[in-house]
């Protein structure tokens, strides 16, 4: 990556965890998709899909793997009832991949994650496409229906920074 939007070693747990990283910047890149960084402290790339922003997120799990989760918010500020709680739940079912989750007081999101050395370009982007159709399906259907304004259209991040460049991925194309 750039010397701007480096992320400092100490930000990653493990080795794995900043080789995945760096692996899922240049897979995305050599895909044309064009990542970027929010200016935080973690490792977190964002693309933007559909209407939506989605986030894609690498953690260690143990010492010689990572997992990738691939993340959206629907809604903020959504009370949390009874009825919601149940369609959530219900929808979980119907999807293909991920599930519903209330990440924070009011806040839903749908996510999915995939083990980082198994993960390929292919996998990836189809989880990215399937966290940004299904936000964009269900935001507005939830925001209207219990409450809570779009993510979407709440949400600014001024301070993204664009990922320059990155290292070619190790990761073989296909399933």
């Amino acid at each position: 990556m750039g010397p701007t939007d480096r992320l400092d070693a100490e930000v990653f747990a493990t080795e794995a965890q900043q080789q995945c990283f760096a692996a899922i910047a240049a897979a995305l890149m050599a895909a044309g998709r064009w990542p970027r960084r929010p200016a935080v402290r973690s490792p977190i790339l964002t693309l933007n899909q559909d209407e939506t922003t989605v986030a894609i997120e690498v953690q260690p799990y143990g010492s010689t793997e990572s997992w990738v989760a691939v993340w959206s918010y629907l809604v903020t500020g959504c009370p949390l009832s009874a009825d919601l709680l149940l369609f959530l739940l219900r929808e979980n079912f119907n999807v293909r991949f991920g599930v519903f989750a209330i990440a924070g007081v009011g806040d839903v999101v749908f996510r999915a994650r995939l083990l980082g050395s198994s993960c390929t370009v292919d996998k990836l982007l189809a989880v990215v496409n399937e966290v940004g159709a299904v936000t964009t399906q269900w935001d507005r259907v939830i925001a209207e229906h219990w409450g809570g304004e779009r993510a979407a259209e709440r949400m600014c991040y001024p301070d993204w920074v664009p990922v320059m460049a990155a290292p070619a991925p190790p990761w073989r194309q296909g399933g």
